[in-house]
């Protein structure tokens, strides 16, 4: 969201000037910091970490749309001590939760890097880069009970029998021979095939709300061999992380989800490549109907048998598009098109919903769904709604705090910053509902 030159990089979010040369030095510099930490004051640190929380520098470009006054700002970092502190009851280390507490409040400032280096020394200078880069290479702490309770909090609010389950990949264009899971390969949410790293994430997406439940790192076969034995053990992957698909850890996060609470749900979105995974869609459970992300050229078979693309029958004259009003989460519904036809898939018998909405004149979504014959155009509209919000939270992720913004190679810390992420989308969801 600025303007990108050879020095220098303007935020319009933050009234940012960044000489992006001097931030390649000072991560330089930070290379030559020691590691060991530095204890903080005793008496200090939960005085210091509530200054912190309540510093005024939030991204307010997650609230777009909504009124938000000097006492809503105010009243964010009160709100945030709250939520860290049932998040991360877990850490039984005082310097571990602060760490991760300011971990979470610079993903939610309006800086541009959300580098956990440079959140430390914003809000606590040297010996705050110190004390983060050990809590981030500390083998001796599981985020899993972090996720847990975070999962546990989100699904008391979010859960409902007609809600959507949400399984998507993410490519993260990276580099390095000890990168974890780097390789070539076709990444959709980039559109093109690069070295990057790709994460597995589950969403939920109801009436009440949407979050992003976990994330996993996928990892190539080829990483499995012996003579990626050294690259294992560089990129600090656990030995007891064997080789999973795509969708078999997208169903291992499920299953662990489930193990917090209770999780019923009438839908699965997904994206194009999820769905294109006939095992994947197979192994749904009977109760759900698939609500799968497509591309616009990909061909179906008509009810005469006709071979059309699915942009070639969303200009179909007769099949009629019909005015909707297209619900985007916290935002006021716009007003839409939608139309849809029985198809089935160029190699396949299975009879699917093909659904296109049109947002603008040139802007239109296609999905297939497996849905039963009689759902109505409401039942898929909704279906769309519900795969719209999660989209949009992984927009926010990337785009306001920090997603692919990361430089770790490890296994482990990636993992841990995909929950930090998590936990700071869903504090904004939590402050938009506060706010409406």
């Amino acid at each position: 969201m600025g303007r990108a030159g050879k020095l220098w990089l303007f935020s319009m979010q933050g009234n940012e000037l960044m000489n992006m040369e001097a931030e390649q030095q000072y991560l330089k510099l930070l290379q030559t910091l020691e590691t060991s930490p530095a204890p903080l004051e005793p008496s200090d640190e939960e005085t210091q970490l509530d200054k912190i929380l309540a510093i005024a520098d939030w991204n307010m470009g997650l609230f777009l749309g909504m009124k938000v006054t000097e006492e809503d700002k105010a009243a964010l970092g009160p709100a945030l001590r709250r939520y860290l502190d049932y998040c991360l009851v877990g850490l039984t280390s005082k310097i571990k939760r602060q760490c991760s507490a300011i971990n979470v409040k610079g993903l939610l400032s309006d800086r541009i890097s959300k580098k956990a280096d440079l959140i430390a020394f914003r809000y606590q200078g040297n010996n705050g880069v110190r004390l983060m880069r050990a809590f981030q290479a500390d083998p001796l702490w599981d985020c899993a009970e972090v996720k847990q309770l975070y999962q546990a909090r989100m699904l008391d609010q979010f859960k409902e029998p007609g809600g959507m389950l949400m399984v998507d990949t993410i490519g993260f264009v990276k580099r390095g021979l000890h990168t974890a899971g780097v390789e070539r390969r076709y990444c959709e949410s980039l559109g093109k095939t690069d070295s990057c790293q790709i994460g597995v994430f589950i969403g939920y997406a109801g009436e009440k709300g949407y979050g992003i439940l976990d994330a996993s790192l996928s990892l190539p076969q080829s990483w499995f061999g012996e003579e990626n034995e050294s690259r294992r053990f560089k990129s600090d992957i656990p030995d007891e992380v064997v080789y999973r698909t795509n969708p078999q850890l997208a169903f291992d996060m499920v299953d662990n989800a489930r193990k917090v609470r209770p999780l019923s749900f009438k839908w699965v979105g997904c994206d194009a490549t999820m769905g294109a995974d006939l095992s994947f869609r197979e192994s749904l459970p009977e109760s759900t109907h698939f609500f799968s992300d497509i591309h616009s050229s990909q061909h179906f078979r008509t009810a005469n048998q006709e071979l059309k693309t699915a942009a070639e029958l969303s200009e179909d004259n007769s099949i009629r598009w019909e005015k909707v009003l297209f619900a985007r989460g916290y935002l006021k519904p716009v007003p839409a098109e939608a139309k849809r036809c029985r198809v089935t898939e160029e190699d396949q018998t299975e009879e699917l919903w093909l659904y296109m909405l049109r947002l603008s004149k040139d802007e239109i979504r296609y999905a297939i769904s497996n849905a039963p014959e009689k759902t109505t155009m409401s039942e898929l509209q909704w279906a769309a709604c519900l795969r719209w919000q999660i989209l949009k939270c992984y927009d926010e992720c990337k785009e306001h705090l920090g997603l692919n913004d990361y430089a770790s190679r490890s296994y482990v810390t990636w993992h841990r910053h995909m929950l930090h992420v998590m936990m700071a989308s869903y504090f904004i969801t939590e402050s938009r509902m506060a706010l409406k």
